[in-house]
């Protein structure tokens, strides 16, 4: 995987961050940021939208190849997944969860409670980012 901008993306979140690439037309991308609205802030967690088509050169360097994509990144800024298409929650929630487990709400050990919620149209998960997984 490559190694994403921390300077288009700004200050990264502390145990992930998801970078969503899209663009001012593109009508999946609008779902997406509704999915990843639920992650942002949480745990550690900060969403970042980024432009596609204001950002050419990001774009190049993580072969962007359809909008919307996500990116996820490690604390480092480092990619670690990758979801092309509106991504389901319960798989991004599953990747973060696989990079550093969350922690409860006394600070310590994993959240309790349903880590599932309602997921929204077709995703590659971490993977290649090279078409659907099936």
């Amino acid at each position: 995987m490559t190694t994403p901008v921390p300077d288009e993306v700004g200050p990264l979140g502390e145990r992930a961050t998801l970078v969503q690439l899209s663009t001012a037309f593109c009508a999946p991308c609008r779902a997406t940021r509704a999915v990843l609205a639920r992650l942002d802030g949480r745990d550690g967690v900060r969403v970042v939208e980024v432009d596609a088509e204001a950002h050419l050169e990001l774009a190049r360097r993580v072969d962007l190849r359809r909008t919307p994509t996500t990116l996820l990144l490690d604390p480092a800024g480092r990619e670690v997944a990758r979801f092309e298409g509106v991504p389901h929650l319960a798989r991004l929630r599953s990747a973060l969860d696989a990079l550093v487990p969350a922690r409860g709400p006394d600070g310590t050990g994993p959240t309790t409670g349903p880590t599932t919620g309602p997921t929204t149209g077709p995703t590659t998960g971490p993977s290649t980012g090279r078409g659907p997984d099936r």
